[in-house]
């Protein structure tokens, strides 16, 4: 049976409705571990008394948290967390579920500039082709049996091809192949760090890495940042506060290159600076470098500079297809004993049948003409919301499918989400790139990939544009 809890949430800020702040405090809880699953609430009578504000504004809040699939409700009984807090956010729930069909009326014609992918460029064709060669091999039947923990032999030779591209020549006998970048993070993850360690991410970091932050049990700490990046101030005093307080920091997990969400990529010497830092205090970093291969002359990763230091991780999604779920990880020497364990505990190896297709793509040039097409379609996409945005405080980045857009006074992250939504447009707000507490910027991710075509995409930025010219009031009174 669940078990009567006492729970106040903290309220940090007023500059959000308290209703909505009551529920970022519930889903923060639930985050860190002061909520444990199937935690009874209080009652909407006993928490309104608690913060001296109307039982209208805990029911409120409570619909905010369930609609966010935090917390259930038994008639007769209260309220209570969930055993497991979704994933997804509800914005990429409601996309997946447009997609598969399972959405009816007007929804059914939503914009989705909310998830991100990369735009389609004619792989089913190139698949197609692949896969009625690898029908013809007689070694095929040889993918259905077991292999390496890591990867088959050649499958790990055609991956260290492409990532030499960006990190030299590649020890085949550290690079490991997982099932997908998000299983890549997990499972380096779990070599480093154990529940209630301390791992540090950018002020603005992925979503999914705020997932596996949850399930894991971790402690998120934010580096802060300025326009060129995570500062190494910020950096070395979280480790030096950590250290003081009788921990360590286990890892630092960032994207140096075409940041989600922003789009900036770090300067050589900012990337110094954070180097300095990791060797100081023996903090590995975890580098997503899932974007880098969109851009024409991306910079260097950070592994170049320290592969003592740094996790590498890319993978297939976002230069080739999500579907195929193949993702690439080069480990510092001294890890890659406990990541080969790891992996054969959480998936005991990826696809084969995946990872041939895309050694396959890599060996005959197939991958590098999905990636021109990337690169092409991605700067028509760009060129296009310049000349509609252009007027608006938006970061475009030199390539890849995600701009930041910062929204003009009055305009908060989630109401101009919901009133775009309203309108037939799905972007996902800045609360969905922060760790904890943190105050959410007031801002939206726009994704370029997965509009159906220039022409839905144009028609989806320009409701952006019009969203954003019109003052908050007149637009909710229009929807």
């Amino acid at each position: 049976m669940p078990r009567q809890i006492s729970w106040t949430p903290v309220i940090e800020s007023r500059s959000i409705p308290l209703y909505q702040a009551i529920a970022n405090a519930l889903a923060n809880d639930i985050s860190s571990g002061r909520l444990e699953a199937n935690a009874r609430l209080p009652t909407h009578r006993e928490l309104a008394w608690e913060l001296k504000c109307t039982v209208g504004t805990i029911t409120r809040a409570y619909a905010e948290a369930q609609r966010r699939g935090l917390i259930y409700g038994e008639v007769g009984r209260g309220s209570f967390v969930r055993t497991s807090p979704p994933i997804m956010s509800d914005i990429a729930q409601r996309i997946y579920a447009q997609r598969d069909g399972s959405m009816t009326g007007s929804n059914n014609n939503l914009i989705d500039l909310g998830m991100n992918w990369t735009a389609q460029v004619g792989e089913g064709e190139l698949l197609r082709k692949t896969l009625q060669q690898m029908a013809e091999a007689p070694e095929t039947a040889q993918l259905l049996d077991y292999g390496g923990r890591l990867g088959h032999s050649k499958h790990r030779r055609a991956a260290a091809q492409l990532l030499a591209r960006r990190l030299g020549p590649v020890d085949i006998e550290r690079l490991a192949i997982s099932a997908g970048t998000q299983h890549a993070l997990t499972s380096v993850l779990s070599v480093v760090a154990e529940a209630g360690d301390t791992v540090l991410v950018e002020d603005l970091t992925y979503p999914g890495m705020l997932s596996i932050a949850r399930m894991m049990r971790l402690k998120l700490k934010t580096v802060e940042s300025d326009a060129e990046g995570p500062l190494p101030d910020s950096f070395d005093a979280h480790c030096r506060a950590t250290a003081a307080a009788g921990g360590k920091v286990k890892a630092f997990y960032l994207v140096a290159t075409l940041h989600n969400p922003t789009g900036r990529s770090l300067s050589p010497q900012r990337v110094k600076g954070l180097i300095d830092v990791a060797r100081r205090h023996d903090v590995p970093m975890i580098e997503d470098d899932i974007y880098a291969f969109l851009m024409e002359e991306p910079p260097p990763p950070i592994y170049v500079r320290a592969a003592e230091y740094v996790f590498y991780v890319t993978g297939m999604s976002k230069f080739a297809a999500p579907g195929l779920r193949i993702g690439y990880i080069v480990p510092p020497a001294r890890f890659a004993t406990r990541l080969s364990a790891t992996l054969a505990a959480t998936s005991w190896m990826a696809s084969t049948v995946s990872a041939e297709i895309c050694a396959r793509w890599i060996d005959d040039g197939t991958l590098d003409e999905i990636i021109r097409r990337k690169r092409a379609e991605a700067r028509e996409r760009l060129k296009m919301t310049g000349k509609i945005l252009g007027n608006f405080d938006i970061s475009l980045p030199p390539a890849g499918y995600h701009v930041w857009l910062k929204l003009p006074e009055p305009w908060r992250a989630r109401d101009f989400a919901a009133a775009l939504e309203q309108r037939g447009v799905l972007v996902t707000p800045g609360d969905a790139f922060v760790a904890g507490r943190a105050e959410a910027p007031h801002a939206v991710r726009l994704c370029l990939g997965n509009a159906r075509s220039r022409e839905e995409l144009a028609q989806g930025l320009n409701v952006v544009a019009e969203a954003l010219s019109a003052p908050p009031m007149e637009l909710r009174a229009v929807v």
